[in-house]
């Protein structure tokens, strides 16, 4: 998993896209040693072959790039309890695509013309809430935060816990 490309995600815990299996999704599976329910496995990952789809659907993909840290600094004050609005910056800056959605004229907005860098307006961002509900947003602020902090348990021995 290459963590500096974009990544897609399904929505599973704000509003469980009708595409998911949800009892499948409770079955439990093997996580780096440990067992645990497939949706946390997917949660803790974001690797989509812990998603279990029901027969002939499919599912709404979020794509997202990932966040620099001076981006994540400059939006969010504690990193473990990130807040509604913080989420909701990190969903503008980040969300490139939803599946099935066409930005209109407005929902984006450039903020670095040399790069061709755009993020989503509240315009688009409202679309967005349309799409995936309020608690769908934090989802996904939350899947962009998950992937550019590493668990302290990744950095040991170089670092300890907080206390």
């Amino acid at each position: 998993m290459d963590l500096s490309k974009p990544f897609r995600v399904v929505l599973v815990t704000s509003t469980t896209d009708p595409a998911i299996d949800a009892d499948a999704m409770l079955e439990r599976v093997k996580l780096a040693g440990t067992e645990c329910k497939r949706v946390e496995a997917y949660l803790a990952t974001r690797d989509a072959s812990h998603l279990v789809f029901r027969p002939a659907t499919v599912p709404t993909w979020y794509e997202l790039r990932p966040i620099k840290a001076r981006e994540l600094n400059a939006l969010v004050d504690d990193l473990r309890a990130p807040t509604g609005a913080e989420l909701w910056a990190i969903v503008a800056r980040c969300l490139v695509s939803i599946d099935g959605v066409t930005w209109a004229e407005g929902d984006r907005v450039t903020v670095d013309a040399m790069r061709g860098t755009t993020v989503l307006s509240e315009q688009g961002m409202e679309r967005v809430a349309e799409v995936a509900g309020l608690g769908g947003v934090r989802e996904l602020g939350d899947a962009v935060l998950r992937r550019a902090v590493p668990p302290a348990s990744a950095l040991a021995p170089f670092a300890s816990q907080p206390g």
